[in-house]
């Protein structure tokens, strides 16, 4: 334990997760994904500044309408945010 040094103020760790036959495997969360993406852009007509929640294994998230750089989809709660891109990086790295 003694050479075991804690790194004061990581409040972020990034975690990336490669997973094969991407487009096939995840095809039901992308479909959900972009169908609840939509209602949250409806409702942003509407009321500019709504949340859109949505629940995933019984965590809530907030559903951004738009992505960033890389990722279609940004879900976020206190605790975590999650990006999740629609499509595999072409990327080997």
């Amino acid at each position: 334990m003694e050479n075991i040094k804690i790194l004061p103020n990581i409040d972020t760790i990034c975690i990336l997760v490669n997973i094969d036959d991407y487009e096939n495997n995840s095809c039901n969360i992308i479909k959900y994904l972009l169908l609840e993406k939509e209602k949250v852009k409806e409702k942003q007509l509407i009321l500019p500044n709504a949340k859109h929640l949505i629940t995933i294994n019984n965590i809530t998230f907030e559903l951004f309408p738009n992505g960033k750089k890389g990722y279609a989809f940004l879900l976020k709660n206190e605790s975590f945010e999650i990006d999740i891109a629609q499509f595999k990086s072409k990327l080997d790295n």
